[in-house]
């Protein structure tokens, strides 16, 4: 055993002894010290706010008396200034007056911008219109010239077209048969109006046209000499005098533009507009009612002797 204790000493203890009960400590515990700084916290700020209205409320000025007292100085001055009906017609005048200047200024103004964008505008197109005008000029000129060159090389075209058809002669209404020789029923025909030719005197002759049912096609004859055609057209008159013959015709054959003028002549002729009128050599004649006798080789040409200008 420690210290020298027997056995015997330690064995005198009682062994029910009880256990001391610890004395509670007056030291508070965490937790109620942040309950009690808490509830310190809470007391302090509610007495600052509450003195906090107190002194601003003490401080606040007293803003009702002032503005009664303005309200009663405006009322005062409001009875000193009374306006009559004269002093309100004229007021009511002169602001007119002000606004109707004013208004009048401002649409002048807009007018004015308004109008010279306007002039500006309009001389910008007349200036682009005389350009056209002048571009259009010229244009026209061009094709006026271009349309009497046209004009001229149709008429030569058609000169020479009609050169080539010098020696040819066309032979309307000869009745068709199946087989039949054309130059043939050619020298026939020429015999019976006077002029004794033979089948030597046409180089070829044959049908032309489009076949038309009860109608026969025109026979078309080239002839050697000049001499010989001449002399058959003077003679074709007398086809119309022999019986069976009537409806047989023999003309020169034309171009598609002077044949057109040709059957016009004619047609003038059966109206009374002209006199007489005949082909020698591809030139187409006429007689107007002044016995004046003309050459035509354009359609307008004709017009002109038949419908003269005053």
């Amino acid at each position: 055993m420690k210290g020298g204790d027997s056995d015997d000493t330690y064995s005198k203890t009682p062994l029910n002894i009880k256990k001391r009960r610890r004395r509670k400590s007056s030291r508070p515990s965490p937790s109620s010290q942040v309950v009690d700084k808490r509830q310190r916290t809470n007391r302090e700020t509610s007495s600052e706010s509450e003195s906090g209205v107190t002194d601003s409320d003490s401080e606040r000025p007293d803003y009702n008396a002032s503005e009664k007292d303005k309200m009663s100085v405006s009322s005062d001055v409001l009875h000193k200034v009374s306006l009559t009906d004269g002093d309100i017609v004229r007021i009511a005048e002169t602001v007119r007056q002000f606004v109707k200047d004013d208004i009048a200024k401002t649409v002048e103004r807009v007018v004015n911008e308004k109008q010279k964008h306007l002039l500006d505008r309009i001389s910008e197109i007349e200036e682009k219109q005389c350009k056209l005008e002048s571009t259009l000029t010229i244009k026209t000129n061009q094709l006026n010239e271009l349309h009497v060159k046209n004009t001229k090389l149709q008429q030569k075209v058609d000169a020479l077209e009609q050169h080539s058809r010098k020696g040819l002669l066309r032979f309307s209404g000869v009745p068709f048969s199946r087989g039949d020789n054309t130059t043939e029923n050619v020298v026939d025909l020429v015999k019976q109006t006077g002029v004794n030719i033979n089948v030597e005197d046409i180089n070829v002759s044959h049908r032309t046209g489009k076949y038309k049912e009860n109608e026969p096609r025109q026979i078309i004859a080239k002839f050697q000499k000049h001499d010989v055609k001449v002399e058959i057209l003077k003679s074709a008159k007398k086809l119309r005098e022999t019986p069976g013959l009537q409806n047989i015709c023999i003309n020169q054959d034309l171009t598609k533009t002077q044949d057109e003028i040709a059957f016009k002549a004619r047609a003038y002729v059966r109206n009374h507009r002209l006199k007489a009128t005949w082909v020698i050599d591809g030139k187409i004649i006429v007689t107007g009612k002044d016995n004046t006798k003309y050459v035509v080789t354009r359609m307008y040409d004709l017009n002109d002797h038949v419908f003269p200008i005053r």
